[in-house]
């Protein structure tokens, strides 16, 4: 490995051997580039070829290529944590293995001069099997023009921190180590806020940096698994709400962005739950899931899905939500 990296990739691997050999490439196209890449594969205890097939790039490419053997199945949030323990470089990207990049050297470009502690970037998604593709292009601040948080009311996107859109100056997530929930899904929710705590500047691209895949079978996001794994999507609901009340913000802006990402987790978990098929289990998990936020939020009844469902009986809570929505896409 090289005496400095700019720019560590975190790729974790389990049951990817389909999809590998693209993420990895999409790396590798950095090309003369590439040495100021830190790539770092973390093998998950994965049970299929994926880490035969990622060690090949650590034979071709050794001095930007690293593989991390985990001993032990953690999962995903397990990966990242071994990955961001071991990085070098002075930004970090997390990539899952199914996904892929695009625009690479330039980012690589964009890193090398901007001052910012976090770079937001668009994204595309492309759909598995029919190659479908949707640009996602982020509402911020004109590209390349740096915004300091701690003195900006932020008026933009507040989900721009996720790591679909965003690389991350490696210095203001190593103070929360071990960052993510292990043995878990939906573990990388902390990334909508825990970066905000110690950042300075959020600086835009302008350009599209990762390519995510949707539609594969068995994908977190999707709605059959979301309803298998509604606890524990709660449960990285309830670990960012608790973290950003034990980590007080030092601005008014960083509190009020962090209040508004605090209240759309809130309302996405109530959208999640009325997903469920069974009227119990539904009426079950708003009621803790609710009686959860009133005790974490002092803002609580600033969210109707939360003062609607404590206010009114069950039938009237459903027929507010559907006026409130039918609202939301006529006036949008």
């Amino acid at each position: 490995m090289g005496p400095y990296k700019l720019l560590s990739i975190i790729v974790p691997v389990y049951n990817v051997e389909k999809y590998i050999g693209a993420c990895l490439d999409s790396v590798a196209a950095a090309g003369d580039r590439l040495d100021r890449v830190e790539a770092l594969i973390v093998n998950d205890a994965t049970p299929d070829r994926s880490a035969e097939l990622a060690k090949e790039y650590i034979r071709r490419f050794p001095e930007s290529f690293r593989f991390i053997d985990k001993a032990e199945n953690g999962g995903h949030g397990s990966a990242w944590n071994e990955g961001l323990g071991q990085a070098e470089g002075k930004f970090i990207l997390f990539l899952d293995s199914d996904d892929a990049l695009e625009n690479l050297g330039r980012l690589l470009s964009f890193l090398e001069k901007t001052e910012a502690d976090l770079i937001v970037c668009d994204k595309t998604e492309f759909t598995d099997g029919t190659g479908e593709i949707r640009k996602v292009k982020m509402s911020l601040p004109p590209a390349g023009v740096a915004v300091n948080l701690e003195e900006e009311d932020w008026k933009y996107d507040c989900r721009f921190c996720h790591f679909h859109t965003c690389v991350y100056r490696k210095s203001i997530l190593t103070p929360f180590q071990p960052l993510f929930h292990e043995r878990t899904s939906y573990d990388d929710t902390i990334l909508f806020a825990a970066p905000l705590i110690k950042a300075g500047k959020v600086v835009y691209t302008g350009f599209p940096l990762y390519r995510y895949r949707v539609g594969r079978d068995g994908q977190s996001m999707d709605i059959l698994q979301i309803k298998k794994k509604i606890g524990q999507l709660i449960g990285e609901g309830r670990y960012l709400l608790d973290f950003v009340n034990s980590h007080p913000a030092d601005s008014e802006g960083k509190r009020n962005l962090l209040k508004r990402i605090s209240k759309r987790t809130v309302k996405t978990r109530c959208d999640y739950i009325l997903h469920l098929p069974s009227s119990g289990e539904r009426s079950s998990l708003l009621e803790s899931w609710t009686d959860y936020v009133t005790q974490a939020l002092p803002y609580w009844k600033e969210i109707p899905e939360v003062r609607w469902f404590k206010r009114y009986p069950y039938p009237v809570f459903r027929l507010l939500l559907k006026c409130k929505n039918l609202c939301n896409r006529l006036f949008k």
